[in-house]
């Protein structure tokens, strides 16, 4: 496991007799940075689906309804972009957001969806976090879609 150490730095630089007499002028320059922990999906395993039927089950979440898989990280900088290639067809990354002007927000990101097809899919998920130099995580699953029955 890699993990991001980020130095900080303090200088005191001396300008030249800006004042017109005879002592330096101290020009202060500080880098504060803080540490940030590797981008790690934590997830775990996409499970198994059917056509026809929606993708990733059933959950219930502080009073709402969704279905999908939820997919998470933790680590780099929040918010977190996903992609995936290798899917079932009727499946795809998914962000579900509930909100209101009492009780505002629940956002899950799921992958999510009807399949349509049946097969074995070898599907890679990444996840980008929000750094100025961003960080990416992939893994690869493989997830099944049973027939219509």
């Amino acid at each position: 496991m890699k993990k991001f150490v980020v130095l900080a730095l303090c200088a005191v630089l001396f300008s030249p007799l800006v004042d017109g007499g005879t002592n330096p002028t101290p020009d202060i320059h500080a880098l504060v940075a803080t540490t940030v922990a590797p981008l790690t999906i934590t997830s775990g395993t996409p499970p198994s689906g059917r056509v026809g039927v929606q993708y990733g089950g059933f959950h219930y979440v502080l009073g709402r309804i969704f279905y999908g898989f939820p997919i998470t990280a933790t680590g780099g900088v929040a918010p977190y972009t996903w992609s995936a290639t290798g899917l079932p067809p009727g499946v795809a990354p998914k962000f579900i957001f509930y909100g209101g002007s009492t009780r505002c927000c629940i956002a899950v990101e799921v992958l999510g969806g009807i399949p349509t097809k049946a097969g074995t899919y070898t599907t890679v998920l990444t996840v980008t976090d929000s750094a100025t130099v961003k960080h990416h995580k992939s893994a690869t699953y493989t997830i099944k879609i049973l027939p219509h029955g």
